[in-house]
């Protein structure tokens, strides 16, 4: 994987992918799921979250919520807070939870690596 100096992860981030180790019935998708955070997780930057974080992940939440946008999970107002902190986009399938967030973000399905 190309770039990879440049791809960065947050400890919730790290969890939640964590569950798809251990939460699918089929061997070969837990399996893979492995592989892949032994190939790629864990070998990029790993940001902590800062106490500030998780007062800003319920304001981000709050006000997606109650513009109507979406209703995002708290794990995914901790992701907000650190790549906006950080000044990071943020890979994801559900960019519409982050982008009402405000957050810029990529998604790797809709733009695979050539």
């Amino acid at each position: 994987m190309a770039g990879l100096d440049d791809v960065a992860t947050c400890q919730v981030a790290v969890g939640e992918y964590a569950v798809g180790m251990f939460a699918p019935r089929e061997k070969k998708t837990r399996d893979e799921a492995r592989a892949f955070y032994k190939a790629f997780t864990v070998s990029v930057a790993n940001h902590p979250h800062l106490p500030d974080d998780f007062e800003e992940a319920a304001r981000l939440i709050g006000e997606a919520i109650f513009s109507g946008a979406t209703k995002p999970s708290f794990p995914d107002g901790l992701i907000a807070a650190c790549a906006l902190r950080l000044n990071r986009n943020v890979w994801t399938r559900d960019e519409g939870h982050f982008q009402a967030m405000g957050c810029s973000t990529f998604n790797p399905l809709k733009h695979p690596a050539g």
